[in-house]
């Protein structure tokens, strides 16, 4: 097979065979420049334009500095919603507000609060946790609503644990399900300590 394509490319006048040779050349030129050389040079080219924009030491100051003032703003909110930097109250009186934030929700989404005992304070190295072990009982979709409702009074309070059960009254021999359930909750609210690092 090979002897006969050289046989038919001998046969050609030469002008045709310079012609197909080019334009062979020039279709693996155009492959080559397309799947091996375009992408790297454009790197290269775009590394290059950093460069000379790094070089001239002008970076966009003020676009820096509208990005640093906008983080400033961000820290700060955040700082102030958290209460870092601010002298906090006594701790019993962070546990009575939480303790009444609980209560008042818990009448709102129609949930019984049977308890809502002080818990060990907690340390950590940044905060410090001070918790309420509550109890209620409810309709579970209360139950959930209430919870998530405690969680979103502000942002450093947090639901640790919940254990849930159903309510049967067992009145009268048989078991009776009244729909209720009953919610045991460690709820925390997480103070900055002063000393923190």
């Amino acid at each position: 097979m090979m002897n006969e394509l050289v046989r038919n490319a001998a046969r050609m006048p030469a002008r045709q065979l310079h012609l197909l040779l080019a334009g062979a050349l020039l279709v693996g030129a155009a492959l080559l420049w397309t799947y091996a050389l375009r992408a790297p040079l454009g790197a290269l080219r775009t590394a290059q334009t950093e460069r000379i924009r790094l070089e001239s030491g002008e970076p966009n100051a003020a676009l820096l500095a509208a990005q640093l003032k906008a983080l400033d703003g961000e820290v700060a909110a955040l700082s102030a919603e958290l209460g870092l930097g601010m002298k906090q109250p006594p701790a019993a009186q962070l546990l009575l507000a939480l303790s009444g934030d609980i209560s008042a929700l818990a009448a709102r989404h129609h949930v019984s609060l049977l308890r809502a005992d002080p818990a060990t304070t907690a340390q950590t190295l940044v905060f410090d946790e001070i918790a309420v072990d509550a109890e209620a009982s409810g309709r579970y979709a209360d139950l959930l609503a209430w919870l998530a409702a405690v969680e979103s009074t502000r942002p450093n309070v947090a639901v640790l644990r919940v254990d849930m059960s159903s309510n049967l009254d067992t009145g009268a021999g048989a078991a009776v399900d009244d729909g209720r359930v009953e919610l045991k909750a460690r709820i925390a609210l997480f103070v900055p300590r002063a000393e923190a690092p």
